[in-house]
């Protein structure tokens, strides 16, 4: 890994608030990042587990998340940083809509980090209440994905 590699990854990381990172490549070399500055991230970071409560300090005007808004059912948190795609492609139907039954395990979405996806499943039966997310925008870690009553 050259320089210029080193240097995007290490603004990647500032950026999504990372502040440990380390990567070990098939030829053996590691690299190994720490970050001790007092980066504040702009949402307040979240169990990925359901959550009955959701607090965010940083967003965007006209997003289509719940802002300082306490939920009375669960949500469906990210569990990683990301880019969620609500449906597979742009000419295939979502996943789930408002209104959408679920089952606990049943796939709500997609996060793509780092050119892999990850499904995000949902943790109980149940009614799609709200979704919290717009298509292809990024999330990070905790970020509240959908509410299920």
């Amino acid at each position: 890994m050259d320089l210029a590699h080193i240097q995007v990854l290490i603004d990647v990381l500032k950026q999504n608030g990372i502040k440990n990172f380390s990567l070990k490549e098939t030829d053996g070399r590691e690299i190994a990042l720490e970050f001790q500055s007092a980066y504040v991230h702009d949402a307040v970071v979240q169990s990925p587990v359901a959550s009955n409560t959701i607090q965010s300090q940083g967003e965007k005007p006209g997003a289509a998340s719940a802002t300082k808004e306490v939920l009375n059912h669960n949500t469906v948190n990210a569990e990683m940083v990301g880019t969620v795609y609500l449906a597979v492609s742009e000419q295939k139907p979502k996943f789930v809509e408002i209104g959408s039954k679920v089952q606990k395990g049943q796939t709500l979405c997609l996060i793509e980090a780092m050119k892999t996806y990850f499904e995000v499943k949902s943790t109980q039966d149940g009614t799609i209440e709200k979704v919290l997310v717009e298509d292809k925008e990024a999330v990070d870690f905790g970020k509240p994905l959908f509410s299920i009553v």
